[in-house]
């Protein structure tokens, strides 16, 4: 057989079996991330270290910048009860690590079921946590079909919500997660949107038509079907919190279109992490709650990642 053997991890194997290791020493992970914790690249990661740990094989893990910079953490963190492969660690859904620092936290906070023997992370040169991805001069190459942009990258953390939901995330467009909507929405959506004044964005409202795009998309919510929504646009990205104005929308979609709306809850529980966001649309608890619990996960985050920081 000429030439490297390729077994693809995302399908029906999502984690290497023991004989694919057969002959290894060792594991190279270079892969662009994009810094949300349902982003399944990094679930994978770990999926193979715990394989590679019961082989003996080291990782040797070239880090890469995470594109969303590292300062800003918003979500939940994960509640390991609804640990899945869109959320294999308890961190938060925009956690600012690059994947080297996750691989290093993951080892030492024992979150895999075995460590491997030996992990190298490469570190880069000049990578600074203030950074976005274009901060870095480097070419943006679409890390999946559906980010092609940093500020798809930037929006996604929150608009990924939607796929727990019969609502539109965009798929099937050339603006997958910057625009939403449903057949049964209409106009009122964006301006009861624009009147939260969400800070670093706007709101216009938007009509599309989800296609088949090939290796995109090819079977999106509401095929060949006329959508209502709105569409995103950031001018301010360090003020834009990406899963605040998600859940905004989310409990204005829910409390205006009940007969229409359908929530996937066991879906939604894994992308958030917990049930606080279910609770919050079935107005179970209040916004002030909701947020004082979010911004806690955050401060304390923040210290549990400190150790493991390798960069300013």
């Amino acid at each position: 057989e000429i030439g490297p053997k390729i077994i693809s991890l995302y399908g029906k194997n999502r984690k290497p079996t023991i004989e694919m290791l057969d002959g290894l020493d060792l594991i190279i992970y270079d892969i662009q991330d994009i810094g949300a914790r349902f982003y399944t690249y990094i679930s994978t990661l770990g999926m193979a270290m715990e394989v590679a740990a019961k082989k003996n094989i080291s990782i040797i893990v070239l880090d890469r910048p995470n594109p969303l910079g590292g300062k800003i953490i918003e979500g939940a963190i994960l509640d390991t009860n609804y640990k899945s492969f869109i959320g294999y660690y308890p961190i938060p859904t925009r956690y600012g690590l690059t994947v080297g620092e996750l691989s290093y936290m993951m080892c030492k906070n024992n979150w895999l079921s075995s460590t491997p023997k030996k992990l190298i992370i490469v570190k880069m040169e000049n990578w600074e946590r203030s950074m976005y991805y274009d901060d870095t001069k480097l070419k943006w190459i679409a890390p999946s079909p559906n980010i092609p942009d940093l500020e798809t990258a930037i929006i996604y953390p929150g608009m990924c919500f939607y796929e727990a939901t019969n609502i539109s995330e965009g798929r099937g467009t050339e603006k997958p997660f910057k625009i939403i909507g449903a057949p049964w929405m209409n106009k009122k959506f964006s301006n009861q949107i624009s009147q939260n004044n969400i800070k670093g964005a706007k709101f216009t409202y938007k009509s599309f038509i989800p296609r088949s795009i090939k290796g995109k998309s090819e079977n999106p919510k509401y095929l060949g079907t006329t959508c209502e929504g709105l569409e995103i646009s950031i001018f301010d990205r360090n003020k834009f919190r990406s899963i605040h104005t998600a859940v905004i929308s989310l409990d204005k979609a829910y409390s205006s279109y009940k007969i229409n709306f359908e929530l996937n809850i066991d879906r939604m529980k894994k992308l958030w992490g917990n049930n606080q966001i279910i609770l919050l649309l079935e107005k179970q608890i209040n916004w002030n709650l909701f947020l004082k619990n979010l911004n806690m996960d955050a401060e304390k985050f923040k210290k549990e990642r400190k150790p493991f920081l390798l960069y300013n």
